[in-house]
């Protein structure tokens, strides 16, 4: 089977697992939203700062340097494993120790021990590190997109069931726990892998390297999209840094389940190609223009019904997000396409740039949400955008080089889907302005849906009909 094929068919499952594993989440979130309340999800988003920051390091980039290898050795496999075991207890027992002082900074007792509770899952993700790399090394994603899809229905199961019987914050962190075991439990089964683990950690020197820039690029990039948390925690408090988390997940479900799979596709696949740039080049443009052409009506839609899409599925108690999701969604769409720049990197051996890029993420975004939040969350929204815009900027002006490309072509790649997502959202707040002004809010938000979906896919057919051709095309085979 050749790469166009091994990757088409990649999509093909990953693209059934995540839509599978999507509307489970979407239906599961929006219910658990009603039934719990934005504290429940603060201390949660507070409790993985540190699960998650714990869970980053856990594998030291050594996972991505398993893919990108030609060829890799049984007892460098041994090695990883037992780097893997040493790292994930010393930091189960560090996250451990530090939850009081967590607590204390936020001035929230609670966390303690939701935060010792929720590292238990460093224990599972031992064993997943190993078989999911190698699965993705082997392109092996009809497997990965089942047990993803079922990771997805077990936690939104199980967080359902929880938030209906009143567990409050409690739901949420089981239902990661139910994702976890799932997915570790699924890829053992489709790749084991029970070798006795090796301590003689001088086998793996030779990915010392590459991994080590991963891990930093991994640090840094964790720092650039969880600094938020912090800055509205500790300055705004818990109620405004729940209202704020729930509305930023719901903007970037799409990116967290969907772009994740063309990056994971994206990594083996251009690892192959490598050598080739100018193929790296055509295959890069094409994401690009397909995930435009995708999230950007997406989000932007989501922008224009946000007022009624928080009243009718969220309650009123959720009134307060609705500046989030209007504001926030214009700019997730070029956010979206880091998923999309990191594998072309990584995959042709870059990890310096995008490292880089990293850097310049973590310095811009944090800075200007840091001053915005002197201005409420409105005013956080304004520096977040404000920040990602010029990081944005100076990272493609690093990157793009390399591809033997440049910003203009690269703007004119995404242009045609933001004018025709520009004109289906002016098209819709038209239309609330006028024919649909003084309908009952559930009304008018499936009515203003469906007057979207009518003009974007009028404008696709007759404005962008050659590239709908080449992803149908795609999508044939």
């Amino acid at each position: 089977m050749d790469l166009r094929t091994n990757v088409i068919s990649a999509l093909r499952w990953s693209a059934i697992g995540r839509i599978v594993g999507q509307a489970a989440a979407w239906a599961a979130t929006i219910i658990v939203i009603r039934l719990l309340t934005p504290e429940d999800y603060a201390l949660i988003a507070i409790a993985s700062l540190v699960i998650g920051f714990s869970e980053l390091l856990r594998e030291l980039g050594l996972g991505a340097a398993i893919i990108q290898r030609d060829d890799i050795h049984e007892e460098e496999l041994r090695s990883i494993f037992g780097l893997i075991i040493v790292v994930h207890l010393f930091l189960f027992l560090l996250t451990y120790f530090i939850a009081p002082l967590v607590a204390n900074f936020f001035n929230e007792e609670r966390l303690v021990d939701i935060i010792r509770v929720a590292a238990l899952q460093l224990l599972i993700l031992i064993f997943l590190v190993i078989p999911n790399a190698l699965m993705v090394r082997a392109m092996r994603f009809k497997w990965i997109s089942i047990v993803r899809a079922m990771a997805s229905i077990a936690a939104g199961l199980v967080t359902l069931g929880m938030a209906y019987a009143g567990f409050g914050v409690w739901s949420l962190i089981a239902g990661n726990f139910a994702a976890t075991l799932t997915t570790t439990v699924g890829f053992m089964a489709g790749q084991p892998y029970a070798k006795v683990p090796s301590f003689r950690f001088k086998k793996i020197g030779a990915l010392a390297s590459y991994s080590s820039r991963i891990f930093g690029a991994d640090v840094l990039h964790y720092f650039y999209t969880r600094a938020d948390v912090v800055i509205i925690g500790k300055m705004l408090g818990t109620t405004t840094l729940g209202f704020y988390t729930v509305a930023y997940n719901l903007a970037t479900l799409p990116m967290s389940k969907i772009s994740g799979m063309l990056s994971s596709v994206g990594f083996p696949a251009y690892a192959r190609i490598k050598n080739d740039i100018s193929e790296v080049k055509s295959k890069f443009l094409f994401t690009i223009e397909a995930n435009s052409l995708v999230f950007f009506p997406v989000l932007w839609g989501l922008s224009s019904v946000a007022d009624d899409f928080v009243m009718v599925l969220l309650g009123t108690k959720w009134l307060s997000a609705t500046i989030v999701l209007q504001l926030i969604t214009f700019i997730i769409p070029l956010q979206m396409t880091g998923p999309l720049v990191r594998p072309a990197l990584l995959g042709i051996g870059r990890a310096d740039l995008f490292l880089a890029s990293l850097v310049t993420n973590a310095v811009c975004v944090p800075t200007a949400i840091a001053i915005g939040s002197l201005w409420g969350l409105t005013g956080v929204c304004f520096g977040w955008i404000a920040g990602f815009l010029l990081a944005y900027y100076l990272n493609l002006r690093r990157f793009l080089p390399v591809l033997n490309t440049n910003p203009v072509e690269f703007g004119r790649i995404m242009a045609p889907a933001a004018l025709m997502a520009f004109g289906m959202y002016a098209g819709v707040m038209a239309a609330k302005l006028t024919i649909l002004d003084g309908v009952e809010p559930i009304h008018r938000l499936y009515l203003s849906v469906m007057i979207g979906i009518v003009i974007y896919a009028v404008l696709l057919v007759t404005v962008s009909r050659p590239a709908l051709m080449r992803i149908l095309s795609l999508a044939r085979g």
